[in-house]
């Protein structure tokens, strides 16, 4: 029998134990006690003008807070431990405001705190209990800022094991948002258990799963009030074989139901056997199962793959594909099959001054499909907005007013109009970031959206493509790369309706230039797309400057020109971004940071937006007082409304 857990606690932790004696516990020990004042003011002032009209609207808000902070434990540091900090204060705001012919003076208290108690943390279940809450001002991107207030608390529970570790964490979470001057409020209530773990079987094989349920309730002044519930489970097997254990089988199912607004529920089942016959040869299989009702249809996606990856020689590798895949719809009985194939080599070579790559791969699918009567649900389609704020879903009969655009963990639903624009097309839809919205720049996000109804028939599509790639590491020109990509798609189309869907046939040429030195890289190139699905030419010029200046110094710059034009609309797009940022530790004491950020989008079809932010930064540390200030500046130009947005930030804090 061991010892008890009190005895085994203070063992751990370095205490003196006698056998058979109960451990001296203390009541409170209070390791450290830490109190410190700060002073906050902040004054906005942002203004509009609309056909003529001017719009002023300010706000000022002195804020006094004590702060009081300390750590310790209960009876001893491995039977409870505490760290607690708690910010009191008062808060005087006043508003003047054009917008909402608003003038009012407040005042009220303040309450941050941010409290932790680990318990038994060197036990077998250790479990930490948590409260926070802190409110700050969110700067958007050539926009207003925001209040938030964000609150949190719940448990999390540890299972310390080499077979079976564990964690589980119960929390409850509330975000306020608002802005004094616009209808930006934005609420989110969240409810969640989340659980994970890994069972280890052997060395070689081991289960690993995960667990959540969300309760989600989203509001706001602009956004429709929606609510979900949702529980996801996954879980993951890999097991790995042979004598060095060089081939591996992974098998995972994860299981998704979502009610409430936006019901779907989802199966995804999917095996991976990877195989490695030799050094020189491996062959991979896969297979994935996909089965989701959403919206009164229950859609069954199935998809196998064999693949073969052979060196050839040192220099070549041959790569084959074969597989095929079948979609069925039961509320229209719209069925989709699919066989394909492809055929592709990777070269490396050494050359004279530098090194040489390229590919080449050709590929055939077939593909049977019914009637489709009724419109197809796509849910969850991944797409990222890169640096030109624009994502094209390129896929023929997209019905616009279906699309939804979430946050990529499906919480934050975004608003048409206010943080993006749909602009449809015959053969694709053209989706673009609104500036000064909730969507920042490279945000990842989903995306659903419904397709309409298609004739049956068949279609035969030939792929091919090529890469090549020539970087300079010797000589002169060393860090100069020349390349070039080539891909064409040749569809031969016969359908049951004798009106028939127009054949998406294209041929895409890239051609570029990169330069790179040390903490500098130029990349200049052009892209021709011809033929009759979306045709476009697109010039995309970058340049990237980082340069260490010293310890905690550096400077940061960005250049990036992107044109696209689109020619069968005949619609152009010039989109330019300046960006900079620059840290810099002036002496021990003082330290600043200057952002400079330009943007400018001119459309042919009416779009024509500039922005320009500025911010400058200063912290100076002097022992225990540090004085911070902060002065933003930003405005946004459009042919209808130019607005400016200025903050100052004023702040002392002094700690004892």
């Amino acid at each position: 029998m061991g010892a008890p857990a009190a005895v085994q606690a203070a063992a751990q932790d370095g205490d003196s134990i006698v056998i058979g004696e109960r451990p001296q516990l203390d009541t409170v020990q209070i390791d450290d006690f830490r109190l410190a004042l700060d002073f906050l003011f902040v004054d906005e002032d942002d203004e509009r003008e609309t056909g003529g009209e001017t719009l002023r609207d300010t706000d000022q808000t002195f804020r006094e807070i004590l702060e009081l902070a300390t750590s310790g434990y209960f009876g001893h540091p491995n039977l409870v431990s505490f760290d607690m900090t708690g910010r009191f204060g008062l808060e005087q705001e006043e508003i003047e405001s054009d917008t909402f012919g608003q003038r009012d003076r407040t005042s009220q208290s303040l309450l941050e705190y941010n409290l932790l108690f680990d318990i038994l943390r060197e036990a077998e279940l250790p479990l930490t209990l948590y409260a926070q809450q802190d409110q700050v001002l969110l700067t958007r991107q050539f926009g207003p800022s925001l209040d938030s207030v964000s609150s949190e608390y719940g448990g999390i529970l540890h299972v310390r094991s080499e077979t079976a570790p564990m964690r589980v964490q119960v929390f409850h979470r509330e975000q306020d948002q608002s802005s004094a001057f616009d209808d930006l409020d934005f609420s989110l209530a969240q409810n969640t258990v989340a659980a994970s773990g890994q069972v280890n079987f052997a060395p070689a094989h081991f289960m690993t799963w995960d667990y959540t349920f969300d309760d989600v309730v989203e509001s706001g002044s602009l956004r429709p009030t929606t609510s979900f519930q949702r529980h996801d489970a996954y879980i993951n097997d890999s097991y790995s074989f042979g004598d060095i254990d060089e081939h591996n089988l992974r098998s995972a199912v994860q299981v998704l139901s979502q009610s409430g607004d936006f019901p779907i529920d989802r199966l995804r089942w999917t095996e991976a056997l990877l195989l490695l016959h030799s050094q020189d040869l491996e062959t991979r299989y896969d297979y994935t199962f996909d089965r989701q009702d959403v919206e009164g249809s229950t859609q069954t996606f199935q998809l196998g793959t064999a693949r073969l990856r052979h060196h050839l020689f040192e220099s070549l590798i041959s790569n084959v594909e074969m597989g095929g895949s079948k979609l069925d719809v039961s509320e229209t009985g719209f069925t989709s099959e699919q066989i394909f194939g492809s055929l592709g080599f990777e070269y490396t070579k050494r050359v004279p001054y530098g090194q040489l790559t390229a590919t080449a791969n050709v590929g055939h699918t077939l593909q049977e499909n019914s009637e489709q009567g009724g419109s197809l649900t796509i849910v969850d389609e991944v797409h990222t907005f890169g640096v030109s704020g624009l994502i094209f879903l390129e896929r023929r009969f997209i019905e616009p007013a279906s699309i939804v655009i979430t946050s990529a963990d499906g919480f934050t639903i975004f608003r048409e109009g206010v943080d993006y624009t749909v602009m449809a097309f015959d053969d694709h839809v053209e989706i673009r970031r609104v500036l000064g919205g909730d969507i920042s720049d490279g945000q990842t996000v989903l995306i659903d959206y419904r397709v309409g109804p298609e004739p049956g028939g068949t279609t035969n599509t030939t792929r091919t493509g090529g890469t090549i790639r020539y970087r300079i590491d010797e000589g002169a020109l060393t860090g100069v790369s020349v390349y070039g990509r080539f891909f064409e798609q040749d569809e031969d189309r016969s359908t049951t309706d004798f009106i028939g869907i127009p054949e998406s046939d294209f041929q895409d040429l890239v051609f570029g230039a990169e330069y790179e030195l040390r903490e500098l890289l130029l990349k200049s190139e052009y892209q021709i797309r011809t033929g009759s699905f979306s045709p476009f030419e697109a010039l995309r010029i970058e340049a990237y400057y980082t340069y260490p200046l010293g310890l905690g110094s550096s400077l940061v710059f960005t250049a990036l020109h992107h044109e696209i034009d689109r020619t069968n609309e005949d619609i152009q797009t010039s989109i330019n971004t300046i960006s900079g940022v620059w840290n810099q530790q002036i002496d021990t004491r003082l330290k600043a940071r200057l952002l400079l950020l330009w943007r400018e989008e001119d459309d042919s079809a009416g779009v024509d937006v500039t922005g320009f932010e500025q911010q400058l930064d200063l912290t100076w540390d002097y022992k225990q007082t540090t004085v911070y200030g902060s002065l933003r500046n930003a405005f946004i130009e459009s042919d209808v409304t130019d607005s400016t947005f200025q903050t100052i930030i004023l702040g002392i804090r002094r700690e004892f």
